[in-house]
């Protein structure tokens, strides 16, 4: 996500609250949430379509690991968990252009996130 001129400041500086995060950074020359969204689905569908390959790893922040997921779960938004542990793992299957979340690895716990 970009940040705009927030980039590299202290997390503190932004306010609290999901209906902040979604336009918040816009207003300083960064991306809104939705933008962050397209830029993810788009390209994770990019990379996927890619002949002779069976598995992908692709390595993000909690941002847009989050605002990913969101794409992919918009009836339980709410229920969404908003923060995963450093280098969390999301296991995908693919199929038919569609994603479908399998599990959520905690790497440090080495035990899921999802149950």
């Amino acid at each position: 996500m970009n940040h705009g001129l927030y980039e590299g400041e202290p997390q503190f500086l932004q306010p609290d609250g999901a209906e902040y995060f979604e336009t918040f950074y816009s207003q300083f020359g960064g991306e809104s949430l939705s933008a962050v969204q397209k830029r993810v689905s788009s390209t994770l569908h990019y990379i996927m379509a890619i002949d002779d390959h069976q598995q992908v790893l692709a390595v993000s922040h909690n941002g847009a690991c989050v605002s990913f997921l969101q794409t992919l779960q918009q009836e339980n938004k709410d229920e969404l968990i908003r923060a995963y542990p450093n280098c969390a793992i999301f296991i995908f299957n693919y199929m038919d252009k569609q994603f479908e979340l399998v599990d959520i690895i905690d790497p440090v716990m080495k035990e899921s996130i999802l149950c």
